[in-house]
C-alpha cells in the first residue's frame, strides 16, 4: 500500500454529526484515481478511545479527465484562501478544510451561494455519484461546465 497516496481532501466537522471525508488516492507514478468517501458511524472526536471505531466506506475510480478538473478546483480555491490572523472556535456549525498535497484551508459554516459554498456543493453531489454505483466515475459535461465556471469565478475571470 506504500504506493498509494492521497492526493486532495475535503473533510466535514459537523458540531453535533459525525465526521467526513472525501479524497482522491493515486498510485504513484501513473495515472491511476480512486475517489473515496468514508463516513464515521460514531463521533470519531468524541470518542473515549478504547472502542474501534465503525467506518463506512464508498470508493469508484476516477477518470484521469475528472481528476485533473476536481485537481484545478481545489488548487485555485486553496490559492485563494487568506488565512485569520486571530483563531476561532466554532461552537455550532460545519468547518470544513480544503486539502491538496502542500495546501490546506478551512471555513466555518459558508453561505450557500459563495463560492466556496458552491465548492461544498460540488462535494456534496460527487458523495452522491460515489455512493450510486461502483463503475468508473466520469463526470458528465454539465457537471464539468460547472467546476469550470467556479474554476473562473474563483480566479476572478467573470464578472
Amino acid at each position: 500500500m506504500g504506493d498509494v497516496y492521497a492526493e486532495l481532501y475535503f473533510l466535514e466537522i459537523p458540531s453535533f454529526d459525525t465526521e467526513r471525508i472525501l479524497f482522491v488516492e493515486r498510485k504513484k507514478g501513473i495515472e491511476n484515481y480512486r475517489i473515496v468517501y468514508k463516513i464515521a458511524e460514531r463521533a470519531i472526536r468524541l470518542s473515549e478511545g478504547d472502542e474501534a471505531e465503525r467506518i463506512l466506506e464508498y470508493q469508484r475510480k476516477l477518470s484521469p479527465d475528472s481528476y485533473k478538473i476536481l485537481q484545478r478546483l481545489f488548487e485555485s480555491a486553496l490559492y485563494q484562501t487568506r488565512y485569520p490572523k486571530e483563531r476561532r472556535i466554532v461552537l455550532d456549525g460545519v468547518q470544513y478544510y480544503f486539502s491538496n498535497i502542500l495546501k490546506m484551508g478551512k471555513i466555518s459554516s459558508p453561505e450557500e451561494n459563495s463560492l466556496i459554498g458552491k465548492l461544498i456543493d460540488i462535494c456534496e453531489r460527487m458523495k452522491n455519484m460515489i455512493k450510486s454505483d461502483n463503475r468508473l466515475l466520469v463526470f458528465e459535461d454539465h457537471f464539468r461546465g460547472e467546476m469550470e465556471t467556479l474554476i473562473r469565478e474563483i480566479n476572478g475571470d467573470l464578472e
